[in-house]
């Protein structure tokens, strides 16, 4: 399954969400800057994905320069609504931007992150620690 989102904010500013689904994992490919103005749309297709179901979820980030906070908030949002459902959010390939604000706000102890989407893939088969 392959599903395209394109979501235009401004001429300059656009953000791209491309869904795949690796067995029971649904990779989400983020090609762009996830800034407050486009965050609704992030979130409104995080959260239908929830609804669908679909509670393994790893987030490609590697072609995200730049997240907002409520991007943030967003993912820990949706990463509680996974964790009730017996699911988990992950995060793979992000740049050194994003990984220091996962830092500095503490969130890289609570959102696991890994450098390849196959590895984040397959943490969802390992025995949860």
């Amino acid at each position: 399954m392959q599903v395209d989102v394109v979501l235009s904010v401004r001429v300059e500013e656009e953000m791209k969400i491309r869904i795949e689904a690796v067995g029971d994992v649904t990779v989400v490919f983020i090609d762009g800057n996830v800034l407050q103005e486009n965050v609704p749309i992030f979130r409104v297709k995080l959260l239908e994905l929830v609804e669908e179901g679909k509670v393994n979820v790893v987030l490609d980030m590697v072609a995200s320069n730049y997240i907002s906070s409520m991007c943030l908030a967003t993912i820990v949002d949706v990463k509680k609504k996974v964790n009730e459902l017996g699911g988990d959010l992950k995060l793979a390939r992000v740049n050194k931007l994003v990984r220091n604000l996962l830092e500095t706000t503490s969130l890289i102890k609570k959102v696991e992150t890994y450098e390849e989407v196959d590895a984040a893939v397959k943490s969802f088969a390992s025995p949860k620690k």
